[in-house]
């Protein structure tokens, strides 16, 4: 069967690359639409890429990739063998790297006590570098730190890197002796070679530095993560509003309330906030505190995901408490643009802030673990354009339930516990308008008689597709 090219290309949008792979070898003509799809994007960790990069002719593998080194816009590398192919290969187009290395860069003493301009210059100019690192041992930690640094420097066009660690971080410093020069090397490296670099995530133990960096040097980026075994940086090194570009800021690891604050001040822009846990040194504080004041201070944000780590003792001069902090500079019951809300507390408690979904008209994603009533009622008197909802209830409501799915009719998706709904009404209730969904989550009521293997059989159901609609 022929395909029209542009029907062709259409598909070719939508398919992984070892879908690519395959449909290059199926004719000339589907290679020539298939091939630049296929090199766009490259994950020596996946395939078919990990199987070409380790094949039986690896002397092939880097003439290979030089000859479609134009086509490669995306990379990802997991070994330094990868990492010297693809050096070999001389790519200039790259908007995307990611790369694991198994050293941390800037733990070898050789490396930290470089002339920084010098070594720019090195690693950035073509016949210096050809002249004087290639003759260097391939298996030395300080030249897989070279080859890791050339090929960042020499993609000047870079909108997203990401230099991450495959270790557990442990036995991982960023900064031995000098100090100094490791911090100038990394901020002179970032902000003077990759200007368009608009995500950053460095997973050396430097997260602080560069936080507390991003308003003199990096005011173009707008993504940041903060990768690290903690977040220790001092709330007083971020100025009020010294970054109106950042729009998405991830934690990776707990913060303090005093840091919290301080990030809220500095990045006022902010339409995206990930924490894995919020610590409050209070001894009782309740999570829907923290997410009105955070919403009262952000009006644009749309995306607050985090965990609540609630301390039963406080630590005397080591942290303020988080209630003494003023967040509060707009009016509570004004509605706010947030389009998700992920809690992602392990500790079971019961989410109890059905006046803030009053609040959330425009919430499109929501996870919040364990709900009451009341909040499912505010749910579903408020939130028209959810989408996709994870909840678990705290007490069974299948009236309330019924009234939620006749509501949501955008609902794509409803999973958690609790959900107990009669069979009937799955076949009688005419007034369910969610007709998109595709994945929920229900208990039926266990009929009499049945053994107590069974109730558990019964009460255990997840319908995918909507034809019981």
């Amino acid at each position: 069967m022929n395909f029209p090219t542009e029907i062709l290309s259409q598909i070719g949008l939508y398919l992984d690359p070892a879908s690519h792979h395959v449909y290059t070898a199926a004719c000339h003509e589907w290679r020539q639409v298939f091939t630049p799809y296929l090199w766009s994007e490259i994950d020596t960790g996946a395939q078919p890429w990990k199987s070409i990069f380790r094949s039986a002719s690896p002397a092939a593998v880097p003439d290979l990739l030089s000859a479609h080194r134009r086509r490669v816009r995306d990379l990802t590398i997991h070994d330094v063998e990868s990492l010297n192919i693809v050096l070999y290969a001389n790519l200039r187009d790259l908007y995307s790297l990611r790369v694991y290395t198994r050293h941390n860069t800037f733990s070898n003493p050789d490396f930290l006590s470089v002339d920084v301009p010098m070594f720019l210059n090195l690693l950035t100019n073509d016949e210096k570098w050809d002249n004087h690192i290639r003759s260097k041992d391939g298996e030395n930690v300080f030249y897989d730190t070279l080859t890791l640094w050339r090929l960042v420097l020499t993609n000047p066009g870079l909108r997203k890197l990401e230099l991450l660690n495959t270790t557990d971080h442990s036995g991982y410093t960023i900064f031995d002796d000098p100090v100094e020069s490791a911090e100038s090397f990394l901020v002179l490296a970032l902000s003077r070679y990759l200007l368009a670099v608009s995500h950053l995530e460095i997973g050396w133990e430097c997260g602080d530095m560069l936080l507390c960096e991003l308003a003199r040097f990096f005011l173009n980026l707008e993504s940041f993560v903060h990768v690290g075994r903690k977040v220790d940086f001092r709330p007083s090194s971020l100025l009020p509003s010294c970054h109106l570009n950042l729009r998405v800021l991830t934690f990776e690891n707990q913060i303090t309330a005093d840091q919290m604050r301080a990030v809220l001040f500095a990045f006022p822009r902010l339409q995206s906030l990930s924490i894995q846990t919020l610590t409050c040194t209070a001894k009782t504080f309740p999570s829907i505190d923290v997410i009105q004041k955070t919403l009262n201070f952000c009006p644009i944000l749309n995306r607050l995901e985090f965990s609540l780590e609630q301390r039963q003792h406080l630590i005397e001069g080591a942290l303020s408490q988080l209630s003494t902090i003023d967040f509060d500079l707009g009016p509570k019951k004004e509605p706010h643009p947030l389009k998700a809300l992920i809690n992602s507390d392990s500790n079971g408690e019961c989410f109890t802030a059905d006046s803030l979904i009053t609040r959330l008209p425009f919430l499109v994603k929501l996870d919040v673990r364990i709900i009451n009533v009341a909040v499912l009622v505010a749910i579903t008197t408020t939130c028209k354009a959810l989408e996709y909802a994870r909840f678990s209830l705290e007490a069974p409501y299948p009236d309330g339930l019924c009234q939620f799915f006749a509501s949501c009719s955008r609902l794509k998706e409803c999973l958690g516990d609790g959900h107990i709904i009669a069979a009937e009404d799955l076949i009688t209730r005419p007034e369910w308008a969610c007709v998109g969904l595709e994945k929920l989550d229900i208990e039926r009521p266990p009929c009499p008689g049945t053994t107590a293997h069974g109730h558990q059989v019964e009460t255990s159901t997840r319908l995918q597709g909507s034809s019981f609609l």
